[in-house]
């Protein structure tokens, strides 16, 4: 098993080659979460906008835009697949971000370094060894990307019923943008289609965490559309809870993969596309091989990402990062009232400026 030392020499090395970073339109507090991921070898970042950036690489968050390079002169910044105990939204500080040096993970339209990974990479069986022990460690303490807390279901399934849960996304989410190009591209065309496809199951819906907190637009109401609309149990609960899951492109098609439960896809999300989903999109692009769900888990949460401890202030492996979110993970799942989200956000966001103008002098 890898060291938090051997992760931190490893990473050192990873991006060696840039002396300085570039890294135009980040928010104020994405400056102060980025930092430590672009700082592994001492590199300097320059956080403005300029008319080229020739002396150093260029990296954005997500999908931003860049009007002087081209695409493939950009590194992609995005969260990775375990997060934080929170959402992302409400100003949490990521436990873990990918640089990605050819696209990002949820655009669909170009070839990205997952891809190439998820395409090319041999597996050993140390690795793959490694991935299945992570995937029960993640399953064991139920953990998620955000890992708001547990709450198990108040309803009763029926016994001889098939139950199908739609996961809703945020509306204007980069992942439905990119990620979900069929005919069916929205969440009300999804619960619409499975409705009509599946008389014969129980339906039942979960409104995305970031639009029931407010934070984020999505559908809430859908009860034309779906037998149940749940918006108080946790999301791992649900997926136990039922046999399959239906989704454009959301991450809870990967927790339920981890699970054992059946996917079905209507979208181009990372994990789609490999063997492991039923996809209503056929022939997803960038796939060119079968893969099995061990070096699903060893590419998207070991090699992939990179892990932080905000605590030690050192990078980290995944599953030290799994054994510090498990306590937390377990912990209620309670609905913040909006008045003490917002305290809680301002409270964050001035001590990130307080984090960012500190740095600035280091």
């Amino acid at each position: 098993m890898i060291t938090s030392d051997e992760m931190n020499q490893e990473l050192q090395t990873r991006f060696a080659h840039n002396k300085r970073w570039h890294a135009p339109q980040f928010s104020l507090w994405k400056r102060v979460f980025a930092m430590p991921y672009l700082r592994t070898n001492g590199q300097k970042i320059h956080w403005g906008n300029v008319k080229s950036a020739t002396d150093a690489t260029i990296v954005v968050w997500g999908s931003t835009i860049v009007e002087y390079a081209s695409s493939d002169q950009v590194y992609r910044m995005e969260d990775g697949f375990i997060h934080s105990l929170g959402l992302g939204s409400d100003l949490s500080p990521p436990c873990s971000q990918v640089i990605d040096t050819t696209g990002i993970y949820f655009d669909a339209r170009r070839d990205n370094d997952l891809f190439k990974l998820l395409n090319s990479k041999v597996f050993n069986k140390a690795l793959l060894q490694r991935a299945a022990n992570l995937r029960r460690m993640i399953v064991d303490a139920g953990i998620t990307k955000y890992n708001l807390g547990r709450k198990a279901v108040s309803w009763q399934r029926p016994v001889q019923q098939r139950v199908i849960l739609v996961v809703g996304q945020v509306a204007d989410d980069a992942s439905v943008r990119l990620g979900a190009t069929g005919a069916i591209a929205s969440i009300e065309q999804l619960l619409g289609h499975v409705w009509q496809e599946n008389s014969d199951a129980m339906i039942v819906y979960k409104p995305h965490p970031d639009v029931l907190s407010g934070n984020r637009i999505g559908l809430l109401q859908a009860k034309n559309l779906c037998h149940l609309v749940d918006t108080e149990a946790d999301i791992i609960s649900l997926i136990e809870q039922v046999d399959e899951v239906h989704t454009l492109s959301s991450l809870a098609g990967f927790d339920a993969l981890l699970r054992g439960k059946k996917v079905v896809t209507y979208g181009m999300p990372f994990y789609a596309g490999w063997g492991l989903t039923e996809d209503k999109i056929v022939n997803i692009p960038y796939r060119s091989r079968a893969i099995n769900l061990d070096m699903l888990v060893a590419t998207a949460l070991i090699l992939y990402p990179t892990y932080w401890d905000w605590q030690k202030m050192q990078f980290t492996t995944p599953e030290a990062t799994v054994s510090q979110l498990a306590a937390g993970a377990g912990r209620l799942l309670v609905n913040m009232h909006p008045v003490k989200r917002a305290l809680l956000k301002t409270l964050r966001w001035c001590r990130n400026v307080a984090k960012f103008m500190y740095s600035r002098y280091l």
